[in-house]
């Protein structure tokens, strides 16, 4: 061994460094050093470099120091794993270091102390990069978290849904009754507050990854500018810097719901950056394999579409970048709504990923990665309204159809297990002229339709229910009134149960909440515009 920890080529130190020279991990001794006999770095392998990108010199000449290197919040951690170390107990830890540029990694440290008479003459150890590994980790433990706060999110949603379209037929009935009453105005608040919850239930579905509502070829750049032309004409003067692939294939999926991940993006970069900062806005074609999808769960190796955005805001530390798809949490006080918890669900549900990266005082970038349209998938959306497609449901009256009278001998089998909405369809199919009958859940209809005498025209149908669901009563109300007209119903989205259902002979799905005097053209439509 040569001075300053250098080792002789021709010793047998010297293969063993050649060795160590080749492997990826950080290996290092500490010896005795001086009359005192302290012990001080004598090897570190050439693998610092790879890892850090200071030199093994900097550390064995003392301009370094390893601690100086450890991310500062670990720092005691690894200190008194090395304390322990020199009073003779091996051991190990994972934390981070910092390279020499900024960048965070995560180690694993390993110590390994040699003792002579119960006194440590000699330590060395091993630093293994584990930074993939361990960001493979998070990713699955969040996408845990993620999944948990969807499935609770997605039976809040529900729940609010059934309840909210009785408050609708409610309010819509004293609307009617009521108009022209000084208080009327007072109902005009209730309704628009009632469309705002389930603006906000919809939110809390496209997190729970209910379902696509419209899937078809969708043109990621027209729905891009679109949404630039949204966003820009009520903010301050915001410049988007757009880089749109010209010769980007079609993605597959539902257009008012990637345009409302691109509106989100868009908006929450236009609020982060100083005025008129520009925000970039590209998309582009990647190949992604097999070791970058297993960072990301649920991908798969293949090409994607990539959609960047990119501000020059404040940026965001590692706690913030954990927590930003959690519903309702916000870096501006309390949180405000479901955004980026919304876009998450979205895009997820597409077969893609939503990734958010940044640091304190450069920015923050979104990835969004989506599948590209496979060849089954014919439609084409390129003349969509994009104003249309981000508008709340039509709060028009509706036109009826038909009048009671018209409509008389015609029956309605009112299948859900929630009483408010059976009793407010049936008052308003009553009030239409159709003849309603009821069950509370999938087997009292069952059992109703196999006595009932008389015809049954056309069955509302709730997927949820307890005893038995949707799905499994409706085979045996298809064989027992093979002629009948089913609409199917849920509080979540246009899901793979409803399209089965579909399928197999549903005439038509309605997402709660919906407006009852919908409702009643709905049964007019399939029972009367024949």
């Amino acid at each position: 061994m040569k001075a300053s920890g250098q080792v002789d080529p021709a010793s047998d130190d010297g293969a063993a460094a050649r060795a160590l020279a080749l492997v990826d991990e950080v290996v290092w001794s500490a010896g005795p050093y001086g009359p005192s006999r302290r012990l001080r770095l004598s090897y570190v392998s050439p693998g610092l470099q790879r890892l850090t990108g200071h030199a093994p010199a900097d550390l064995l000449a003392g301009r370094v120091r390893w601690l100086d290197l450890v991310d500062p919040e670990d720092r005691r951690r690894v200190r008194t794993q090395q304390l322990a170390a020199l009073r003779g107990e091996p051991g190990s830890l994972e934390h981070r270091v910092r390279t020499r540029d900024g960048q965070a990694r995560f180690v694993r440290s390993s110590f390994a102390p040699e003792l002579v008479d119960g006194r440590v003459v000699r330590l060395a150890g091993v630093v293994a990069d584990v930074t993939t590994t361990q960001r493979r980790e998070q990713g699955v433990a969040r996408s845990r978290v993620l999944r948990s706060l969807a499935t609770l999110a997605g039976g809040v949603a529900h729940g609010v849904n059934n309840q909210l379209v009785a408050v609708l037929a409610h309010v819509e009935r004293l609307r009617e009754e009521l108009a022209g009453h000084p208080s009327a105005w007072r109902l005009e608040k209730v309704h628009a507050s009632a469309r705002d919850v389930a603006h906000r239930a919809d939110q809390l579905l496209a997190y729970a990854r209910g379902g696509k509502h419209q899937v078809t070829r969708v043109d990621l750049a027209a729905i891009v500018r679109g949404a630039v032309d949204l966003v820009l004409p009520g903010r301050a003067p915001v410049e988007v810097a757009l880089e749109l692939d010209p010769d980007l294939p079609s993605v597959e999926g539902d257009p008012r719901q990637l345009l409302h991940v691109v509106l989100a993006l868009l908006q929450n970069a236009a609020e982060a950056g100083p005025h008129r900062a520009p925000v970039r806005v590209r998309t582009r074609s990647v190949l992604l394999d097999g070791a970058f999808c297993r960072t990301l769960p649920g991908l798969i190796p293949g090409h994607y579409a990539q959609l960047t955005v990119e501000d020059q805001g404040a940026g965001m530390d590692p706690a913030t970048l954990a927590r930003c798809f959690e519903p309702f949490f916000s870096t501006r006080g309390r949180g405000r709504g479901l955004g980026l918890a919304a876009c998450y669900g979205i895009v997820t549900n597409h077969g893609g990923h939503l990734t958010l990266d940044g640091a304190p005082g450069v920015g923050a970038v979104a990835r969004v990665y989506l599948p590209f349209a496979g060849p089954g998938v014919v439609d084409e959306t390129d003349e969509h309204d994009l104003r249309q497609l981000v508008a709340l449901a039509d709060n028009t009256p509706h036109e009826p159809l038909a009048t009671p009278a018209v409509r008389l001998g015609k029956t309605v089998l009112v299948v859900d297990d929630e009483p408010t909405i059976v009793d407010v369809l049936d008052e308003h199919l009553t009030t239409a002229g159709y003849r309603v009958l009821k069950a509370q859940d999938g087997q009292v209809a069952v059992d109703l339709v196999g006595r009932e005498p008389g015809p049954i025209d056309l069955i509302f149908l709730d997927l949820s229910m307890p005893n038995m669901d949707g799905p499994a009563a409706f085979p045996h109300l298809q064989r027992a009134r093979p002629d009948a007209k089913v609409v199917i119903a849920s509080g979540y989205d246009l899901d793979a149960r409803a399209q089965r259902l579909l399928d197999q002979g549903a005439h038509r799905f309605v997402q709660k909440p919906f407006r009852a005097d919908v409702l009643v053209g709905l049964v007019d439509e399939l029972l009367l515009d024949e």
